[in-house]
């Protein structure tokens, strides 16, 4: 894949101390999960959030009962989220902001993007550039409304897939 010319491999440098700097503030973790899924739950879908991920409550139970954590990187302190994402060695979810973390993550970290039926071209130069794995489930049910995109992915699909690939 090629990375776009404004993410440079050479970036890596610049990121690897990002993550050294922010583990010594964050100090050492209270508990350190390995297989992290970033949830947009808790986010009711209004005219200003244009992608809502219908069943959040089912895929959630799906990666809990596979080891995931489930995590709300707004909701942490930003040395936090770094730390975190630097020590998982599997990152899950909704495809946007929250994953861009990966960029923080090691080379061997498998992202595990929930996409619509588009990939995320940001999550895919992340993934290139730190030289990460990464892989796209799609949605079994894609509705469009205006600018609102509801996706639904079946947990069944999703389970035999962590079951294969972890």
């Amino acid at each position: 894949m090629r990375v776009s010319p404004y993410i440079s491999s050479d970036y890596n440098f610049f990121v690897d101390e990002i993550v050294r700097i922010c583990s010594r503030i964050a100090g050492p973790p209270a508990d350190e999960h390995k297989r992290i899924y970033v949830s947009r739950g808790g986010i009711e879908p209004s005219a200003s959030i244009k992608r809502y991920l219908t069943g959040q409550e089912q895929i959630e139970e799906c990666v809990r009962k596979r080891g995931f954590a489930i995590v709300r990187p707004e909701k942490m302190p930003w040395p936090q989220q770094v730390r975190m994402f630097a020590h998982a060695d599997t990152v899950m979810g909704e495809f946007g902001s929250g994953l861009h973390n990966t960029v923080f993550s090691s080379r061997a970290t498998l992202n595990i993007v929930l996409s619509n039926s588009m990939m995320s071209l940001t999550q895919s130069a992340i993934a290139a550039m730190r030289g990460q794995p990464l892989q796209y489930i799609k949605p079994t049910k894609e509705v469009r409304e205006g600018n609102r995109i509801d996706c639904s992915y079946d947990t069944e699909v999703i389970g035999r897939f962590l079951d294969e690939a972890l």
